[in-house]
């Protein structure tokens, strides 16, 4: 079956009439007045508002301006002008923003070179220049960096020398550690890490000196106690006490000194009673002699000496004996030759030569009493 005709397009409705102001009514005509009042109102309620705000907006009077933008846009947004200033003010907040991100950046920077951050103040250089790439202290910065740089590198020679000299201190190795303080020296801006390492080097090689006068006063201190020069020893044990020796040291060495001293008075006390033996000795005066010994074994009790002086005077005695003896032997035999009595005079030699074998008369003696028994 054929199509059915498609339904026909019901042609567009006439635009709607203006009417025209007779056409209105009275109350009509009221309104539409009073619509055109209001808005010329407005116009000119605006109009001041925005000569200020441009005014406030040149001046950089920006919360002044945003205030009057806000209630020119409250009264009228869509009066002529307000979408440009709006956009001026934008811009200008915009850029005061930058400044002020800027001008903190600066002191950033600033505060980080003051205080020697060189990684931080690199960054916030960057950070600067992003910002404001024609920024007119750019040099001045790039420099202070740089210096602050060298300084950086100084640093860490300076630190790494203290350390050194440090190791070398502990080592008592005096000359690389003044090597390194010289390093330190100059390469520390401050003075302060050249300072200390002087000090501690200075005090090493003092504490190494002293310690080496102590070991050689003490050395002296032992030679001179030896040697009986108690007063020289005294004076060193003075020098000692005003050196760094412990306190138990100069005690002992104080002690060694008392005991030297107590020898010596004993010996002087001694040498009496030995001058006493020794004048008895010579005067074989036995009795004599042993009485300065036990005086002396009295006057000094702990001393050896008394008994080894009664055993000389025994010895001597003996051998005082023993000669008188030889001699009076000796007489004997040459009286028995002179008297001719060679029987009395061989028996006398007999005995001689027993008692004493090497007797410096031995042979005179015999020849001569050889000589009686051939008559």
């Amino acid at each position: 079956p054929p199509e059915a005709a498609a339904p026909p397009v019901p042609p567009p409705a006439p635009p709607p009439r203006q009417r025209s102001s007779s056409e209105l009514s009275r109350a009509d005509r009221i309104d539409l007045l009073a619509q055109i009042e209001r808005a010329a109102r407005r116009v000119q309620e605006t109009s001041p508002d925005l000569s200020k705000a441009e005014a406030a907006l040149g001046a950089g009077r920006f919360d002044e301006a945003e205030a009057l933008i806000a209630r020119i846009e409250a009264v009228n947004p869509r009066v002529s002008g307000l979408d440009r200033l709006k956009q001026r003010m934008a811009e200008a907040q915009e850029k005061v923003a930058l400044q002020h991100r800027i001008s903190e950046t600066e002191q950033v920077l600033t505060n980080y070179l003051q205080k020697k951050q060189l990684p931080l103040a690199r960054l916030a250089l960057e950070t600067l220049l992003e910002l404001d790439p024609a920024h007119p202290k750019r040099n001045d910065y790039e420099g202070r960096l740089g210096l602050l740089g060298d300084e950086t590198e100084k640093d860490k020679r300076a630190q790494a020398a203290l350390v050194a000299g440090r190791e070398a201190l502990a080592r008592q190795d005096f000359k690389t550690a003044r090597r390194e303080l010289d390093v330190v020296v100059q390469n520390d801006s401050s003075g302060k890490r050249a300072e200390a390492l002087g000090r501690e080097l200075e005090e090493a090689e003092q504490g190494v000196r002293q310690h080496e006068e102590v070991d050689r006063r003490k050395h002296r201190f032992e030679e001179l106690l030896a040697a009986l020069r108690v007063v020289e020893a005294e004076e060193e044990l003075t020098a000692l006490s005003r050196l760094s020796v412990p306190r138990v040291t100069l005690d002992f060495l104080r002690e060694r000194l008392a005991q030297a001293r107590a020898g010596i008075r004993q010996e002087e006390q001694a040498a009496v009673f030995e001058r006493r033996f020794r004048e008895g000795v010579e005067a074989r005066n036995w009795h004599a002699a042993r009485d300065a010994a036990y005086d002396l074994g009295k006057a000094v009790p702990q001393s050896p000496r008394p008994a080894a002086m009664l055993a000389e005077i025994d010895r001597l005695e003996a051998d005082h004996r023993k000669q008188q003896a030889l001699e009076q032997g000796v007489r004997q035999v040459e009286l028995f030759v002179e008297q001719g009595d060679a029987p009395k005079a061989e028996l006398a030699l007999k005995i001689l030569l027993q008692m004493d074998p090497e007797n410096r008369h031995r042979k005179r003696l015999e020849k001569q009493v050889r000589e009686i028994q051939r008559r």
